[in-house]
């Protein structure tokens, strides 16, 4: 299997298979990813004998090459360069969309996770990948002798992995890596200060229930707020809002300074003061500009943040409803599992959207349903 992802995969290789000069098309990059995540779910699986099996026979030369291809064409297609810093990889990071993650660069983060179960010690990790990529870079062309693990960026930043018990296991305490959905990048600072502050730290126990209690909460906010950066006309509304405020600060501190430099006493009395009739008029200028601004800022504010509270409200009455009235019942949830939506009434759509939210896929599902909407 690991031939599919190293070997016959050049432009001329990928035509005859049906996926004409491209050896980055949609249909080869998903299959890729489909055989990235065999060898991942084998090696996560723990099974010393299957480990050791894949451990001496796949070719990692070939994987590393393969991920570096995939995020090379990702950045390339992005318009990235080769090297790029820290701060440009964070936004890279926060824009990057699930679809991206899932699909185009799927097969390089399946190979990276690959190499962290393959050297699961961080030092044993470091020390074998960068050996690696050394012997790749001895052996390859010049023009791919700039790799190093931060040129494969954004892919380690991406994954990240928990530890869990697994008591059937021999050894019970497992790491497992995988790589973090976008909506993720949306908790708010402010929704984690919240947090902070209301939630009961008497114990451990008080703590951890009171982040599952908050979690639905959490993910309905990241949503709305991962919602709100899609992109209109190329500017992204989230961030636009913020430049508008820092613009209206900036504004009012031009103001303050023009006025401390420009105004003049006339006479002896220090409150007797003027202004040349040049800076007044800038000032009014300034003035209006700061005035049109400040209301597009509360407009905007009342836009994201009106999405927002509406967002947690409708949370917290979902949260109610289950508590008084139960889950989703099950007639209701395997009409929608078959596809009956035709037979759904009245009174079980208004159940849906007040036990599971107008949110939930389950609503969405069926307000698809032309005869229900």
């Amino acid at each position: 299997m690991c031939k599919v992802l190293t070997d016959y995969n050049t432009r001329y290789h990928t035509l005859p298979r049906g996926f004409g000069f491209d050896p980055f098309h949609s249909d080869l990059s998903e299959f890729k990813g489909n055989v990235v995540e065999c060898f991942r779910i084998i090696l996560e699986n723990r099974n010393e004998n299957t480990y050791k099996k894949i451990k001496k026979n796949v070719d990692v030369k070939g994987l590393l090459l393969a991920m570096q291809e995939t995020v090379e064409d990702y950045m390339k297609r992005k318009k990235y360069g080769k090297k790029i810093g820290r701060a440009t990889l964070s936004d890279l990071v926060y824009d990057l969309k699930w679809s991206e993650i899932k699909d185009e660069l799927k097969p390089a983060i399946g190979i990276y996770i690959i190499f962290r179960y393959m050297w699961e010690d961080v030092d044993d990790f470091s020390e074998n990948i960068n050996d690696l990529i050394k012997e790749v870079h001895e052996e390859s062309d010049a023009d791919q002798a700039y790799v190093t693990l931060d040129h494969l960026q954004p892919v380690p930043l991406i994954v990240q992995s928990i530890e869990i018990i697994d008591e059937e296991k021999e050894v019970q305490l497992l790491r497992i890596y995988f790589p973090v959905h976008s909506v993720c990048h949306s908790l708010t600072n402010e929704a984690k200060h919240s947090f902070l502050k209301k939630v009961d730290r008497s114990n451990s126990q008080t703590k951890i229930s009171g982040l599952i209690d908050s979690s639905q909460e959490f993910i309905t906010q990241m949503y709305t707020e991962y919602d709100s950066r899609n992109r209109v006309f190329g500017i992204n509304p989230k961030s636009f809002y913020y430049f508008v405020r820092n613009l209206t600060n900036l504004i009012a501190l031009t103001i303050a300074l023009i006025n401390i430099f420009t105004y003049e006493t006339v006479g002896e009395d220090p409150d007797d003061v003027q202004q040349e009739s040049v800076y007044e008029i800038v000032n009014i200028i300034l003035t209006i500009i700061q005035i049109c601004v400040a209301l597009a800022l509360v407009i905007m504010w009342a836009y994201f943040f009106r999405r927002r509270h509406q967002a947690v409200k409708w949370e917290r009455m979902i949260d109610k409803n289950v508590k008084k009235q139960g889950i989703l019942p099950t007639a209701i949830v395997k009409k929608i599992e078959r596809g009956e939506y035709e037979k759904l009434e009245k009174d079980e759509c208004m159940s849906i959207m007040m036990l599971k939210g107008a949110n939930s896929e389950e609503f969405k599902t069926v307000k698809e349903e032309p005869s229900l909407f």
